[in-house]
């Protein structure tokens, strides 16, 4: 868990996807050659849980999502408190987690990583059911080595040519 001191620096979110969306996109799009229809968001760790907020309130922002190992047990868990409002998104999105639920000797989950990654992903599959949402948990990775393996499924998934 982490310390009142961090806490007290977190926060925040609304504010940040505002940016996001209102200057940092529009600047990239008018600085790069990017495809519109081919945005991505990536995100470990903290960075997951963030695209978890994103998804519960401005799913349309990203084309494609991905959430790796994310901490949604962070603040009790409250990403699960959030109502999504834009059913008619279509955003493609990938949870990944380590296969290790983070269990202790009595059987009660520490962090619950994957436990709550795969809630999320089923969440979402109701949240938003024109979404395509894969959950995938991924064998002999720690939450320090998630992302790469994360990322590289993400964009075979992304994308491959159909």
């Amino acid at each position: 868990r982490h310390s009142d001191e961090s806490r007290k620096h977190s926060g925040g979110a609304g504010e940040y996807l505002l940016f996001i969306e209102k200057e940092l996109m529009p600047f990239l799009r008018t600085k790069y050659r990017i495809n519109p229809e081919k945005e991505i968001y990536a995100g470990n760790s903290f960075g997951g849980l963030f695209g978890g907020f994103i998804l519960k309130t401005k799913p349309y922002i990203f084309d494609y999502y991905l959430l790796s190992d994310p901490s949604f047990w962070y603040h009790n868990g409250s990403i699960f408190n959030f109502k999504g409002n834009q059913p008619s998104a279509t955003p493609i999105v990938l949870i990944t987690s380590q296969n290790d639920q983070s269990e202790d000797l009595n059987n009660t989950c520490i962090l619950c990583m994957a436990k709550n990654a795969k809630k999320f992903s089923e969440s979402l599959k109701v949240n938003l059911p024109n979404a395509r949402i894969e959950y995938l948990e991924l064998d002999n990775e720690i939450h320090e080595t998630m992302f790469p393996a994360s990322a590289s499924q993400a964009l075979l998934r992304f994308l491959r040519k159909k």
